[in-house]
């Protein structure tokens, strides 16, 4: 089953992915990393590249735009699906989220019925166990 890697240094807001991811019936492993440092670290270093990464852009050590354009020179990561969330979310942060290699961008606090269509949005080589058509309307 293919991971997902959860940058993310703020508890509260780690939890409300997962209990997110949980809620949707996503059943991937959760690898979850409160340092943009250490996530790079284990990006490098893994076994079996995950192929979602939910990253926050304001990291301790290294944020999540140096992780996004670190692993844009990575092929191992060429079919990962990269996706930044910030309570930063005016319209040039956004851009620059793009620019740097993001797929999608969602906004702190995260609510259920985005981040349910988000999920819904995944193809399936992506996530594992999604249930979402009855979850997300």
């Amino acid at each position: 089953m293919s991971e997902i890697l959860l940058a993310e240094d703020a508890v509260d807001d780690a939890e409300r992915v997962m209990a997110l991811l949980s809620q949707f019936r996503v059943e991937n492993k959760i690898k979850w990393l409160d340092d943009g440092a250490k996530a790079m670290h284990y990006l490098k270093n893994a076994a079996v590249p995950p192929r979602i990464l939910l990253l926050d852009i304001k990291l301790p050590r290294m944020t999540g735009f140096e992780i996004l354009d670190a692993v844009r020179t990575m092929p191992a990561y060429d079919q990962s699906l990269r996706i930044v969330f910030s309570s930063l979310d005016d319209i040039p942060t956004i851009k620059e989220a793009y620019a740097h290699g993001a797929h999608t961008f969602l906004s702190k606090p995260l609510n259920a019925e985005d981040f349910g269509w988000m999920i819904k949005g995944f193809p399936r080589p992506w996530i594992l166990g999604s249930q979402t058509s009855d979850a997300v309307r």
